[in-house]
């Protein structure tokens, strides 16, 4: 439909495929041998064509993946949006830990910390937690007593082997996600 510029192009347009001609004459086993990957290869045709049809993505997403993929079946293609209401589990003991997603690449987490609750200092020591704060704040722990306020609408940054932790210092729940990249990255308890 939209070729190389961006501009859709009837003349080289299929009506029965959806594809331009472009897309048409695209090998896409090609472009998996020349990155290495089907990432590599989606970004290549992500950066000639500035929209791809929709089905056009679905044939590609399963031509990479080796698999069937059918235009109108819902659990064709997993699920990329997730709900944090889903996973906020309050808890007067610890704060749960609630797996959103775990993959080789990361482990997506959601947190809910009650007032005074605190996840324990720790670090991952092959691998980059971040958390994103949804609601409250809480003392996030930076090792060598250093505690910083975080806050709602703030994101936190530990790389591998920083200290990090957080006690709930508000008085209402300390909601965050935390992404842990990758998921081999280990947990090692810490000093504040």
């Amino acid at each position: 439909m939209f070729g190389p510029s961006g501009v859709f192009d009837p003349a080289t347009y299929e009506p029965r495929s959806g594809k331009t001609f472009w897309m048409a004459a695209t090998d896409v086993s090609s472009l998996v041998g020349q990155g290495g990957s089907s990432r590599h290869a989606h970004r290549q045709l992500h950066d000639r064509t500035t929209s791809l049809p929709f089905k056009f993505e679905l044939e590609l997403i399963s031509s990479l993946s080796g698999g069937t993929v059918k235009e109108g079946s819902p659990m064709t293609v997993e699920s990329r949006i997730f709900s944090v209401a889903e996973y906020v589990q309050p808890s007067e003991g610890e704060p749960i830990r609630s797996v959103v997603l775990e993959t080789r690449d990361s482990i997506i987490v959601v947190w809910h910390v009650h007032p005074g609750q605190e996840i324990a200092a720790h670090i991952h020591p092959h691998g980059q937690d971040t958390w994103t704060v949804l609601s409250g704040m809480a003392d996030y722990f930076q090792g060598n007593g250093i505690v910083r306020a975080l806050r709602e609408g703030e994101i936190a940054v530990a790389r591998p082997g920083q200290v990090h932790g957080a006690r709930n210092t508000g008085t209402e729940p300390f909601v965050f996600v935390s992404v842990v990249a990758s998921a081999n990255a280990g947990f090692v308890l810490a000093e504040r």
